[in-house]
Formats: C-alpha cells, structure tokens, sequence
C-alpha cells in the first residue's frame, strides 16, 4: 500500500510542477504581449520562465538569464530540459551563473548555452565565476546596467 501511494505523490508532484510550469509561461507571455518590455530579465525560477518563454516562441527579444533553474524545473516537471537549439534566430542573450551554487547546478546554464544555434553564438554572452546562487559578486547592480545596455544596442544593430 506504501508504494503505491508514493509513486501517486511522485506522478502528482510532477503534474502540479508541469502545471505551475506552463502557466508561469502563458502568464509571462501576456505580460510580453500587454507590456512589450525591451528586454526579459529572469532569475532562478524567472530565469527557467524567460528560457521556456525563448523555446517556444514566445519571445524573441535580449533576455539576461540569471542562474535560471529550467534544467532543474524541468526535471521536476517531467519535461525535457529548455533548450536553444530550435530557435531561428538567437536574439542577444546574457546567462550569468555562479559556478558554486548550491541550489542549480551552473552545468545546467553551460549544457544550455551549448544548445545555441552554431551561427548565433557571437550573441550569446555566457558568464560564470566564482559566486553562489544569489550572485553578488558577479551581478551588481552597475553590472547588470551594463548587460542590458550591451543588449538593447546589440538587438538596435
């Protein structure tokens, strides 16, 4: 009788996360709409919605991906991994992780960097160093200024 109660709790974790999943997504994607912001900023949880936001079309615009958690919300979801690999165009994207955090994996941000289109990768800036989850030191907030600039010129070429 135990297992399969677990195995019930498990199948609804996934679902409710999958649920929590997309609708975060089709949420931001009317903001996207109503707004129209010059640039998608996410972080941790944000970050996994700005990335699934990018994979499936959703936005096409700069994004700064701050230790996004997609590889580990998708597994907690069920799903595959977000990836980059389809997109048509990559729009300018910073992905910023701190290579000791304890919460996501930066592996999840470099496996994701390398699913960037091979023709794009001049508009990818992929920064990771020595900070934790929180970034503090990597992403200050003169630094995350200087991102979003950098971006918004390099989408205006």
């Amino acid at each position: 009788a135990l297992l399969p109660a677990l195995l019930l709790a498990w199948w609804l974790k996934k679902r409710a996360v999958a649920f929590c999943l997309d609708e975060d997504v089709a949420e931001a994607a009317r903001a996207i709409a109503r707004l129209r912001p010059a640039a998608v900023v996410g972080y941790s949880w944000g970050g996994a919605i700005a990335t699934f936001l990018l994979e499936r079309g959703l936005w096409a615009g700069p994004t700064l991906l701050l230790a996004p958690a997609g590889g580990l919300l998708a597994a907690h979801a069920g799903c595959p991994a977000p990836s980059l690999a389809n997109l048509r165009s990559l729009p300018p994207l910073t992905l910023v992780h701190g290579e000791s955090d304890a919460i996501v994996a930066a592996a999840d941000s470099f496996a994701l960097a390398q699913t960037a289109p091979g023709a794009d990768k001049d508009r990818l800036n992929l920064v990771m160093g020595a900070d934790d989850h929180f970034l503090w030191r990597l992403a200050p907030r003169r630094q995350l200024e200087a991102w979003l600039l950098e971006m918004l010129t390099a989408a205006d070429r």
